[in-house]
């Protein structure tokens, strides 16, 4: 079973599942970014699939047992063990969870949609201009687009249950329409804001949840991104490196209370 929810402070998600649950949605997120190394991808598409490859990590992690652990009710109590016949050594499953900053979780939500579309191209052999695409078998079968579709769903209810239902209707539909460049956004934009997420306070999170998702939608039209990539891109250029390995100095809070 998998469940997503939005921590007490707004800091971002936590995400909780059992071992299965967590390594399938690994599985589907690491079959839909199809990395391998590929250098014949642009740089910033390159840089784009393996940053989504972060949520891989945390959930293996997760499920290997190096963040979080709960136990909860399975829903069997000594009675009804009784009526069934059924010998049960304890009333409690165990549950891993692993919790995401918030730009992080809503960028991965909005990658998954990038890389769901590119998966339907792969898998059908056509322009992704094709009408017809998501309703072939092929693609609603998918069980990778399937378990993305799923998390995708639970990270916005998580987040319909802490936004005002105006901010909610704005981000879900930001999230749905405006992904398609996504693919091109230099991943150093996301550390700053991440950086900038852990410094808010959370009545500052409150009224920024749809902000900060339009700047990541709509990075291309912020002042200071244009910025940012003007320096990544000196810098690579001084150091004779990737874009993608230049680092920033990022301010993260110390000590922040999910």
């Amino acid at each position: 079973m998998l469940t997503v929810e939005m921590t007490e402070h707004l800091l971002g998600y936590r995400i909780y599942g059992d071992y299965d649950a967590l390594d399938k949605l690994y599985d589907a997120i690491f079959e839909l970014s199809d990395v391998n190394d590929d250098t014949s991808l642009p740089e910033a598409e390159y840089n784009m699939r393996t940053r989504m490859l972060a949520l891989c990590y945390d959930l293996r992690h997760a499920y290997q047992g190096d963040r979080g652990v709960k136990m909860i009710d399975n829903g069997m109590n000594e009675e009804m063990a009784s009526w069934k016949g059924v010998e049960v050594s304890s009333y409690k499953n165990l549950i891993y969870y692993v919790e995401i900053l918030y730009p992080e979780a809503m960028y991965e939500v909005i990658g998954l949609n990038w890389l769901i579309q590119q998966r339907w191209g792969k898998l059908l052999g056509k322009a992704l201009s094709s009408s017809d695409r998501a309703e072939d078998p092929k693609v609603i079968f998918d069980p990778a687009c399937a378990q993305a579709r799923l998390y995708q769903s639970l990270v916005m209810e998580a987040l319909r249950a802490k936004a005002t239902p105006t901010t909610f209707s704005r981000i879900r539909k930001q999230v749905a329409e405006q992904y398609y460049t996504v693919g091109a956004m230099y991943t150093q934009w996301l550390d700053i804001l991440n950086g900038e997420w852990t410094n808010m306070t959370v009545k500052q999170r409150e009224k920024g949840l749809g902000t900060m998702v339009r700047d990541l939608t709509d990075y291309h039209g912020h002042f200071q991104y244009a910025e940012v990539v003007a320096d990544i891109d000196r810098f690579a250029i001084e150091l004779n490196t990737r874009r993608g390995d230049v680092p920033l100095k990022i301010y993260y809070a110390e000590n922040c209370d999910w």
